[in-house]
């Protein structure tokens, strides 16, 4: 009898040490062992640092360290030579630099926690906005196609967002959604790398809010077509199981495992894992390895939206506590999923749209025009918060930082995006509503649906 229990308890424990357990599918595969597909990983990324070049870099610089970052971080040898040599390809290159590269660079170096705005003394941030709106206009006349291909449209939409936790414009989600086909794809007609590509955009934009509440249901719409689109290509070459051919298929996984309404069992998840892992990195280019690598490990570009994201080899963690409170109790908050545009955008309560303008420089009095302030909008925030928690979600969002102080008439600003008000110097924020002062505190003033709040720097006389 104890034999048998012995051989029991020997089976279960052997189970979770022997058989592999996919991160795309979240279920065991009762062919592959977990050791053998971590040693399949540290062979793909062995295999991509062999292909590294002297100066550092690949042929698709980028893609290569963004794979590797994102999954395999801690092997990352010489890690800053790869970060210097995309410096150097951006500054040689950023005249003739096409969108889907930009994209890619800015993925990367946001994978490595640089700052985007002036990276290689490049504001990649303003570039890719800039080509993105260039996509749709040739010589001042507006096209109804993008001039260089849907492909890098989706890509650079997607980076832009995971970039910044915002969206380039509300008319690219108009545009994604328009471009979307009949049988489900998007883009070039039947193409599963456009439709996969178009997916993580939407998905990104659904995810920090973005996505009104009257494009939700499209949104929705949009991505279930879309999936059965995706399952409509499933082929079966040999024992091998593909999304159209094995090239297509890691993207395709990494699509459907972040659009989790589908069940792996509707779609064959383990066995199109199984087909990737038999592939052998050895034969390979670094593009096919890295995009597999990345299926493997069960981790696409949209894993840098995750509130528990570092680089830890990267010297610069980001951390996503914030100070708001320059009172005598400066207790740090944590951003919450919601706060950092992470929560379930069909979420069922009550949301508003606001905007907030910033203008931090003292006009003349005879001037009355909000000049060149900057807005930022809050897409989908719960109704019947404070103004003062819509900054904190602004700021966990990365459009806007501030600093405020607890009075006796409530809590004020004293500080936006660095810009500090000289008490010695008479300056003040002063806050506006749609045009009217507000006569109280941040902590007690609620928004409402479509507000324009202003923070504007004055002098008292």
């Amino acid at each position: 009898m104890f034999g048998i229990f012995g051989l029991l308890i020997l089976i279960a424990v052997n189970a979770e040490v022997l058989f592999a357990e996919y991160p795309a599918c979240g279920s065991l595969d009762d062919e592959i062992t977990e050791a053998g597909l971590e040693e399949n990983i540290d062979g793909h990324v062995t295999r991509l640092l062999k292909l590294r070049n002297s100066n550092g870099g690949w042929a698709n610089t980028p893609e290569v360290f963004l794979s590797i970052q994102l999954t395999e971080p801690e092997s990352f040898s010489n890690l800053d030579k790869s970060i210097r040599r995309m410096e150097e390809e951006i500054q040689d290159g950023i005249s003739s630099i096409t969108i889907g590269e930009l994209a890619q660079y800015m993925l990367a170096v946001k994978s490595a926690c640089k700052n985007t705005s002036s990276f290689g003394e490049v504001n990649l941030k303003k570039k890719l906005l800039k080509k993105l709106k260039g996509e749709f206009y040739r010589n001042g006349i507006q096209l109804s196609t993008p001039e260089d291909g849907w492909y890098g449209v989706f890509l650079a939409t997607e980076a832009y967002c995971v970039s910044q936790a915002q969206s380039p414009g509300d008319e690219f989600i108009h545009r994604i959604l328009h471009a979307q086909n009949r049988d489900g794809s998007f883009g070039n007609s039947a193409s599963i790398d456009h439709t996969t590509r178009a997916m993580m955009a939407l998905l990104c934009l659904s995810r920090i809010n973005a996505i009104s509440s009257t494009q939700r249901e499209q949104v929705k719409n949009s991505l279930n077509l879309a999936t059965q689109f995706l399952r409509s290509k499933i082929t079966t070459e040999r024992d091998d199981v593909w999304f159209g051919d094995k090239y297509a298929t890691p993207a395709g996984v990494l699509a459907i495992k972040e659009h989790t309404e589908w069940a792996d069992n509707a779609w064959r998840c383990r066995l199109m894992m199984r087909s990737l892992n038999r592939q052998h990195s050895d034969t390979e280019g670094e593009s096919a390895i890295s995009q597999r690598l990345l299926a493997l490990k069960g981790v696409s570009y949209l894993s840098m939206l995750n509130v528990d994201y570092s680089c830890s080899n990267s010297g610069t963690i980001q951390d996503n506590t914030i100070e708001t409170s320059l009172g005598e109790d400066p207790s740090p908050i944590h951003c919450s999923q919601e706060e950092n545009g992470q929560s379930n955008f069909l979420f069922s309560k009550p949301a508003i749209d606001i905007d907030i303008a910033i203008q931090s420089y003292i006009l003349p009095n005879v001037i009355t025009e909000n000049l060149d302030a900057k807005v930022v909008t809050l897409r989908d925030v719960i109704k019947g918060k404070t103004l003062l928690e819509l900054l904190t979600t602004a700021q966990c969002r990365g459009l806007l930082t501030f600093k405020s102080e607890k009075t006796g008439w409530g809590e004020y600003i004293t500080a936006i995006d660095g810009k500090q008000a000289n008490s010695e110097n008479k300056e003040y924020w002063s806050i506006q509503r749609n045009g009217e002062s507000l006569d109280v505190g941040i902590n007690q003033f609620k928004p409402a649906h479509s507000d324009y709040i202003l923070f504007k720097l004055k002098k008292w006389s």
